[in-house]
């Protein structure tokens, strides 16, 4: 049995905004999409997203630049 999250659980156990997980799975291609809107995406793929998700907010590019 396949287990779903929505898009404001996956981002409570991910530790972002619900805008950052919907963003990040429809580049990756992960979740359900309905209507051009994110719906839903299962525990293995919340878990496959936090490896692109960056730990702090703003442009990665610009971040490494900084350092």
């Amino acid at each position: 049995m396949v287990n779903y999250l929505s898009p404001k659980e996956a981002a409570t156990k991910l530790g972002c905004s619900v805008n950052t997980i919907a963003r990040a799975a429809k580049k990756h291609g992960y979740g359900v999409v309905a209507g051009n809107r994110f719906v839903a995406i299962t525990n293995r793929d919340a878990d496959r997203l936090k490896k692109s998700i960056h730990d702090t907010p703003g442009n990665p590019e610009w971040i490494a630049a900084k350092k």
